[in-house]
């Protein structure tokens, strides 16, 4: 049994390639990778922080997703992180009790300004390989697709200040999918507060998403 979090755990993520590693979130909004071989007391290896305190998030942590080397937390607070694995990962590997690593955030980013419910990143290869630079989110408003290359520095490991975005943000931060591919369910948003979408997933291949929808439906789409 493994305690680090002082609220709930609301949502878990395993890391690609690395069969004994496991990211947390919580309501505090930490978010927590744990190497399941070591023992209680050290077994947390690594903290992802905001500098807020040690916090990823400022509110509860809705959602996790890791793809390559990287893990992707989203958050009632209205942010979604990007984080780079490595780091922690080569210090579980010197062997002993590694000390906890304080892990800053690739970019953070701020998608339509509203609670953001589920993200996903798009499929990748294993820990060792580049991951594919997509994100798929699900906001209280509608799916957004992200491209963070632009925002992502993809040198060993994670550091320095974060890169901020918003989906109205200069060119050459963050790309979003304009919002207009997805009109018919914008729609449903207004009689439907809470969104018109609770999940996201991406196809195997990476080439589409499916979006589960509070009309009933799924939604299929193509992402180029």
């Amino acid at each position: 049994m493994f305690q680090g979090h002082e609220d709930l755990v609301s949502c878990l993520a395993t890391i690609p390639g690395e069969a004994k590693l496991v990211a947390s979130g919580g309501g505090d909004g930490r978010v927590c990778l744990w190497d399941t071989r070591m023992r209680p007391e050290s077994a947390c290896v690594a903290a992802f922080s905001c500098g807020e305190g040690a916090r990823a998030h400022s509110q509860l942590v809705s959602s996790l997703d890791a793809s390559g080397p990287r893990l992707a937390s989203c958050s009632m607070d209205s942010t979604m992180c990007v984080w780079d694995v490595r780091g922690a990962v080569r210090a579980v590997g010197t062997g002993g009790p590694p000390a906890q690593a304080t892990i800053a955030p690739l970019t953070q980013q701020n998608v339509d300004g509203s609670d953001i419910l589920k993200v996903a990143l798009r499929p990748g290869s294993g820990l060792g390989a580049p991951a594919r630079p997509d994100a798929a989110v699900i906001t209280m408003r509608s799916a957004y697709v992200l491209d963070l290359s632009p925002a992502i520095v993809v040198s060993g490991g994670a550091g320095g200040s974060p890169a901020t975005a918003t989906a109205t943000s200069a060119p050459g931060r963050v790309e979003v999918v304009p919002v207009e591919l997805f009109q018919d369910v914008i729609d449903a948003a207004v009689v439907d507060k809470m969104g018109p979408y609770q999940d996201v997933r991406w196809l195997r291949d990476g080439g589409g998403l499916v979006c589960a929808g509070n009309t009933g439906r799924l939604d299929v789409l193509a992402v180029q």
